[in-house]
């Protein structure tokens, strides 16, 4: 269990850092669903942040940069309003390839992993979907 939730905070962070480039500075909700056959009922997670304009412009500032928690996360294809990318996490035995689709107000996300387990070496799948909304300004402190 607490490797799934270790999981599921490493992937919300790949997701955000995919999309972070074009979003809107700002308050943030994000909600995120994993699933897999392996688990009984899906593991959901929200999480808000406050998302400044560097941050937004650099979302390696925020989101542990491209070698989150000992992962290599490998940029891919790039166009308007989508991303993509690939995730390899040696330590962990898992890999993976995720995208995303985005606009100033709206974020979703998907990414399809790999996790092999090293007590026994099974293979389990799991999808991790990811929806951001834009709230309104930062809320003050």
């Amino acid at each position: 269990m607490t490797t799934r939730i270790a999981l599921f905070g490493l992937l919300a962070a790949a997701s955000l850092s995919a999309a972070a480039q074009n979003m809107q500075p700002g308050e943030w909700r994000f909600t995120t669903t994993m699933t897999s056959p392996m688990m009984q009922q899906p593991q959901v997670g929200t999480t808000s942040k406050c998302v400044s304009k560097e941050e937004a412009n650099d979302p390696a500032s925020f989101m542990g940069g491209d070698n989150a928690a000992g992962c290599n996360i490998t940029r891919g294809e790039r166009a308007p309003g989508s991303y993509s990318w690939t995730i390899a996490c040696e330590k962990q035995g898992v890999t993976g390839t995720g995208k995303a689709s985005f606009g100033l107000t709206d974020f979703e996300s998907e990414i399809r992993m790999s996790v092999t387990m090293k007590e026994g070496g099974q293979k389990i799948d799991m999808t991790n979907r990811t929806v951001g909304r834009y709230l309104g300004p930062c809320k003050a402190k």
